[in-house]
């Protein structure tokens, strides 16, 4: 609009050179001026050879000599530009122009040049003084001087924002940040690559790393992602350390950053809209050698694969009474009772979520229901297990406690050589879960219900095992595992859009 309205008053000052119509001569009242756009921005290398920049302005008649005042609202001293605009007699046109010599690198500059709104040029369109068209006030200039970003490997990227789940992206070094502690990086085009339908190109997100461990030491506090809401204005990656729960967490090439998504209500000021969570891998130039090199194999010695299963079981061999021991948020949780019936050609889990054991007034609870093959335990996603004071319906899917992230996939669980029973994460999930969480559903979404998160459940005898677990030992867990994914038609682990 700002660019139709300038090319509009141009227009007014055309010549009438094929002498096919009347041209229009403005009257004293519509008289004026205005800038050709609202704002405008250059970006230049850091080696640029530029000296100086120029705004335009327009005037709506040509003729005599005009001055117009300048308003000039720029906090850095680099810059002298001149607070006045001068119109020669015949011309449309007039220049303000200043130099931009010695702008640092990494380093963004903004301007705001205004005229005095009663020297705006006017355009009377009908009858109505309310459809007048009239011209641009004040531009706003921002000039960028950016680094040279040279590209140093590629991660897998995902997060909860964007639709597209380990994509590649590029990650890429600023060459002339100057740190002695410290390397300037940026994922480039991030959100455009998670999130091509609803993100324009040229949006990166930055952060800087300790030149040792390569753990994140900074994040710039708002970043454009690149998103536009007509309701919202532009939307931001925004990180606030030690507020909101931001956090940046290395492990090993694994990266995982916990921020929040602002937007600027069209200029009007940033406010927090979501959370925010991304998570990368960086695979390719990964410079420490700290990556182990069969990762299926540091999954079962972290306890979190199905390794730990030696034995399968009838249904009969896993009824009884039992202590779960698990981590809750991290840290061991008070054991529990709780006990394993049969239920048809299947069983139920009882007491693990209740009210008493720390799930918030869960009531007319309904047990948890796991299947049996091959001698082995099988859970996951279940719609309804009960409800709360807050909702209807409490659901409990699998949980992955690295991550937050709620899955449909399956839990395995089987007899370990001690008797007891081990829940851990089936072998063939595309992502590692390793506990169950329950989730409360409204009509405004599904929630993280946070109040009780098993993960790594052990179950305990409280009597001693049966003979039934030693009977049936030389059970192939693997094979068994895999025959269960056809069995029950598995389909790929699929994550839960949750609030938080």
């Amino acid at each position: 609009m700002s660019l139709l309205a300038g090319a509009l008053l141009l227009s007014l000052a055309a010549c009438d050179n094929g002498n096919e119509g009347a041209i229009y001569t403005p009257t004293a009242e519509e008289k004026g001026f205005s800038f050709l756009t609202e704002e405008s921005a250059a970006s230049f290398k850091p080696d640029y050879t530029d000296s100086i920049y120029t705004v335009r302005l327009a005037r709506n008649f040509v003729e005599g000599d005009s001055t117009v005042a300048i308003s000039v609202d720029c906090d850095d001293p680099l810059f002298d530009i001149p607070t006045k605009a001068v119109f020669k007699d015949g011309e449309a046109f007039a220049d303000i122009t200043f130099g931009i010599k010695g702008m640092a690198t990494g380093k963004s500059y903004s301007i705001t040049l205004a005229i005095d709104s009663a020297c705006l040029a006017q355009i009377q369109t009908t009858d109505s003084a309310a459809l007048a068209i009239k011209g641009i006030a004040e531009t706003e200039i921002t000039l960028t001087v950016d680094y040279t970003w040279k590209k140093i490997g590629t991660v897998k990227a995902t997060d909860d924002w964007g639709s597209e789940e380990n994509a590649e992206v590029d990650l890429e070094q600023a060459m002339e940040f100057e740190s002695s502690a410290a390397y300037l990086y940026r994922l480039k085009d991030l959100e455009y690559i998670l999130d091509p339908d609803y993100t324009d190109e040229g949006y990166s997100f930055q952060f800087a790393v300790a030149k040792e461990t390569y753990e994140i030491l900074a994040i710039p506090q708002a970043q454009l992602m690149g998103q536009y809401d007509s309701d919202y204005g532009n939307f931001y990656w925004v990180y606030i350390p030690g507020s909101y729960g931001c956090k940046a967490v290395k492990d090993q090439n694994k990266y995982t950053i916990n921020g929040l998504v602002g937007y600027d209500e069209n200029g009007s000021g940033l406010s927090l809209y979501n959370y925010y969570v991304l998570e990368f891998t960086w695979t390719d130039g990964y410079p420490l050698d700290d990556v182990a090199a069969d990762e299926e194999e540091e999954e079962e010695e972290s306890g979190n694969g199905f390794g730990s299963i030696v034995a399968g079981g009838e249904i009969a061999d896993y009824v009884g009474d039992y202590m779960a021991y698990f981590k809750n948020d991290g840290e061991d949780k008070d054991s529990i009772e709780v006990s394993i019936a049969a239920s048809g050609d299947g069983l139920v889990l009882k007491g693990l979520f209740t009210e008493e054991n720390g799930l918030d007034s869960l009531c007319d609870v309904v047990d948890l229901k796991m299947q049996v093959f091959g001698g082995l335990i099988y859970c996951n996603g279940q719609d309804f297990i009960g409800k709360n004071k807050y909702v209807d319906t409490v659901s409990v899917y699998t949980y992955d406690s690295e991550t937050g992230d709620a899955y449909n996939s399956y839990l395995v669980a089987g007899f370990k050589e001690d008797g007891s029973i081990q829940f851990a994460n089936y072998g063939y999930n595309e992502d590692a879960v390793d506990g169950l969480v329950a989730l409360y559903v409204d009509e405004d979404g599904v929630w993280l219900g946070d109040d009780i998160i098993p993960c790594s459940i052990v179950l305990k005898p409280k009597a001693t095992p049966s003979a039934g677990a030693r009977r049936h030992n030389k059970v192939d867990v693997a094979a068994n595992m895999q025959e269960a994914k056809d069995f029950f038609n598995m389909k790929p682990a699929t994550r839960i859009s949750i609030k938080k």
